[in-house]
């Protein structure tokens, strides 16, 4: 370290350790110390020594996190979230929400799963749009906690932010069934299979059974299309609907409990209701690509209910 005199200004220079440099991109540190008071320069220069240090202790000691290490993070923080949140209601008055303000005539579990329904919608309308300051402020409170140092502008950043949205969403989802008093609704986005035990598509491991109900299953398949550059604006626009239709006639029951016999009901309906074959063939279409599409994923168990049963033109 040492002071150079520049136009009658002095400046102060320190060369950086290779290790440090390496990290920083720069060989030294040179800044102006606006003074031509060699005294003044000394002090100020002192400071600029202290500050140096820390900047040279925070790139030795900078830890770039690993996609692994993201997940962990995520699953680490859902579970004790589930924790936590289970810890306040073992204590919770039967007369009081938990999660808003409950009036003396509300029904508190009603009031709380209105609100946490409203959690849910804000927290995938975050996803979809892939809106990641929704959970700037927890990704923060994590990586203090996680000893990890991330630049709030780099891609790691941005990656655990969404993975941080994914917890969250799979948060609010089980609370509402616990809240409810269900017990035993597991993991729906495999990242988190780990936290309460359940296989990664959902499944419990000892039945075999998807506990993913047809609405869930829907609102993934079409982010997936989306995402994946398959369907165009003018694809879910046409094909939403029919997801929908489908849900309402069969019921938002998990997705492996339908069987053929309500498929050939929901056919024979479509067909009451005056439509063409080549309209309930495109119906089927949209529905059994949702089903090929969760077996792929392990979302679903069972093979695709709607195979063969399409109207005889649209048979596939």
């Amino acid at each position: 370290m040492h002071l150079r005199r520049r136009g009658g200004v002095y400046h102060w220079r320190r060369k950086l350790p290779h290790s440090v440099a390496s990290k920083l991109g720069k060989w030294e540190l040179v800044r102006s110390l606006n003074t031509s008071d060699r005294q003044v320069a000394n002090t100020r220069a002192a400071r600029l020594v202290i500050a140096s240090e820390k900047v040279y202790n925070l790139a030795m000691t900078d830890k770039k996190i690993t996609s692994e290490q993201i997940n962990g993070i995520a699953c680490k923080w859902l579970k004790e979230a589930l924790e936590q949140d289970e810890e306040v209601r073992l204590h919770l008055p039967v007369s009081q929400a938990a999660y808003a303000e409950c009036e003396p005539d509300d029904d508190p579990v009603d009031v709380d799963v209105e609100q946490i329904k409203l959690y849910q919608s804000e927290t995938k309308e975050a996803l979809s749009r892939n809106d990641i300051r929704y959970s700037k402020s927890l990704v923060k409170e994590v990586l203090a906690s996680e000893d990890f140092q991330v630049d709030d502008k780099s891609d790691e950043d941005k990656i655990l932010s969404r993975v941080m949205l994914r917890a969250v969403s799979e948060f609010y989802r089980i609370i509402k069934a616990r809240r409810l008093g269900d017990y035993t609704v597991g993991n729906i986005d495999p990242l988190f299979a780990e936290v309460l035990g359940y296989g990664s598509s959902g499944r419990n491991s000892d039945s075999g059974q998807s506990q993913i109900k047809l609405s869930e299953l829907s609102g993934k398949f079409i982010e997936a299309q989306i995402r994946d550059g398959k369907w165009q604006p003018i694809s879910k626009r046409n094909n939403v609907p029919k997801l929908n239709k489908f849900i309402e006639m069969v019921g938002d029951i998990p997705a492996d409990n339908v069987t053929r016999n309500m498929i050939r009901d929901y056919r024979d309906a479509l067909d009451d209701m005056g439509l063409k074959s080549s309209t309930i063939g495109q119906r089927f279409k949209v529905v059994a690509a949702m089903y090929n599409w969760a077996k792929r994923e392990g979302y679903t168990s069972i093979d695709n209910p709607l195979k063969g049963l399409a109207p005889r033109d649209d048979c596939f």
